[in-house]
């Protein structure tokens, strides 16, 4: 029987397993934590649980295509819920507006906020339905890896079409005229420390899912998605082990052989998936005669990462804040500016997720928020980088304050996970939870290659270079990555018959 590798029980590795394993392929996950699910998981703190990970669930299409293909209901596994109010947004002026899918409820406050947009919207909706179903068709339908591909037919057919010479302030402008807006749909298009003035337009095209599709929770929280998953695998036959590390991959005449684990079993293998990350970060992890080792120069310093510092807080009250909630910078154009310059802004916008809002039953001590803040990065351990950081909270607690919320007199558990501190517990990439982010549109459609050029039977996850990837992202890498792993096998198999 055909085997499959896949190092790392993230929600794409889980995603793709599934798929694999529905074509009837052996596959085994190897996960070095304790847990499956990446960078998703419950957090304890004394008597608080916070759902840390990806908090923005959307497109739930996608996942219940996952348990379809696998012979499955989701919703005997999960019980999945539509946030009408998914996100609130502040400003120091006292100002505020909720971002959802119902159309008429966002024209409402519209009229309020902006009468100009209002009347624009409608056009404003279909402009980014286009802008997203092309760039969808682009990462879906071409790989690219060099300037050659970007400028080759049809692919430069499509960019033409992406507003190559606007940037996303322009665009925006086109639709609103009220400067909160702008800003706020601005910065919920892309993470990434550059100003609107310089982001692509094509950007804007990100709304679409939550302005359109909507977003969801999970009863549970989002924990329930990679257990669900897991437990899908499991049933159809994966092998999941954790606390696994992957210490050699083998590699024989240019083509993979087999994983050895924990410096001490050798397994065998006919393909292998695993983040390119995996390989920056042990470059000696390849071992057999393959005398090229594949490239990584896609993560370098044109990539434009913000860090995240995160700051859990357990209180002894159901506060008022949203599911969601970003509470805005009262100057944009500092903040970024201060990151640019690997600086923490004198006044960052943080995001705030709430589960409780949503489930206050399972928060009985008060709600446990998981608030975060873009912060630069070092691996260095000096003392100003440590004073900049520990600031940071104070920042936290007087902005909420500033906005109705004054958390400090009820705090009773709180942990600070610096971005260094996130990097080695999650193998994250400079500390940041929002994945890279490309600086330019052309940067945008670059990526890793997701089959080794250098080595036959080892693939990659996708990394996102244009905004930040979420938990429906990942499920549909993986299962772009399983068919093609599948597709590949069986043009092998053939290929072998016919010889």
């Amino acid at each position: 029987m055909t085997k499959v590798a896949i190092i790392g029980g993230g929600i794409g590795g889980l995603s793709a397993a599934i798929m694999l394993a529905s074509e009837g392929i052996e596959v085994a996950i190897y996960e070095r934590q304790k847990h499956v699910g990446g960078n998703i998981l419950p957090v304890r703190i004394g008597q608080h649980q916070f759902d840390f990970g990806p908090s923005y669930f959307t497109m739930p299409e996608v996942l219940q295509s996952l348990f379809k293909i696998a012979g499955k209901k989701s919703e005997d596994y999960l019980q999945i819920n539509h946030l009408r109010k998914h996100t609130k947004i502040s400003f120091e002026d006292g100002s505020y507006f909720y971002v959802s899918n119902d159309v008429e409820f966002m024209k409402e406050q519209l009229a309020e906020l902006d009468p100009f947009g209002c009347e624009n919207y409608d056009r404003f909706m279909e402009e980014i339905e286009r802008l997203y179903l092309d760039v969808s068709q682009i990462y879906s339908a071409f790989q690219i890896t060099s300037w050659t591909k970007l400028v080759s037919m049809p692919i430069r057919n499509v960019l033409l079409k992406l507003r190559p010479f606007e940037n996303l302030d322009q665009f925006l402008r086109k639709y609103f005229s009220n400067e909160h807006i702008i800003q706020a749909l601005s910065r919920y298009a892309n993470e990434g420390n550059i100003s609107s003035k310089t982001k692509p337009a094509f950007l804007a095209g990100y709304l679409y899912p939550n302005l359109s599709k909507g977003v969801y929770s999970v009863k549970g929280g989002n924990q329930q998605i990679p257990l669900a998953l897991a437990k899908v695998a499991t049933e159809l036959g994966v092998r999941i082990y954790t606390e696994k590390k992957i210490t050699q991959i083998h590699v024989k005449d240019g083509h993979i052989e087999g994983v050895q684990i924990n410096d001490d079993i050798s397994l065998e293998a006919d393909a292998i998936l695993m983040s390119q990350l995996i390989l920056k970060d042990f470059p000696n992890l390849l071992a057999g005669d393959s005398a090229e080792k594949p490239k990584n120069k896609w993560f370098d310093e044109r990539i434009n990462t913000p860090a995240s510092y995160t700051f859990l807080v357990g209180l002894n009250y159901a506060t008022s804040l949203n599911h969601h909630s970003l509470l805005f910078s009262n100057d944009i154009e500092e903040e970024i500016e201060a990151m640019s310059n690997n600086h923490l802004a004198i006044d960052p916008t943080i995001y705030i997720f709430n589960a409780a809002a949503t489930e206050p039953e399972r928060f009985p001590y008060g709600d446990s928020l998981i608030i975060m803040a873009n912060a630069p990065y070092s691996e260095e351990d000096n003392v100003s980088y440590r004073a900049e950081l520990a600031s940071l909270k104070q920042i936290i607690v007087e902005k909420l304050k500033r906005f109705g919320h004054d958390i400090q007199p009820h705090i009773i558990e709180e942990q600070i996970w610096t971005p260094l501190q996130l990097s080695e517990q999650f193998n994250i990439y400079r500390g940041t939870i929002h994945g890279i982010i490309a600086a330019s549109f052309s940067q945008a459609f670059f990526r890793p290659p997701i089959r080794c050029e250098e080595i036959s039977g080892l693939y990659f996850t996708m990394a996102n270079t244009s905004h930040t990837m979420g938990t429906t992202e990942a499920i549909q890498n993986g299962i772009q990555l399983a068919s093609l792993i599948i597709d590949d096998l069986n043009n092998n198999k053939n290929a072998n018959q016919a010889d």
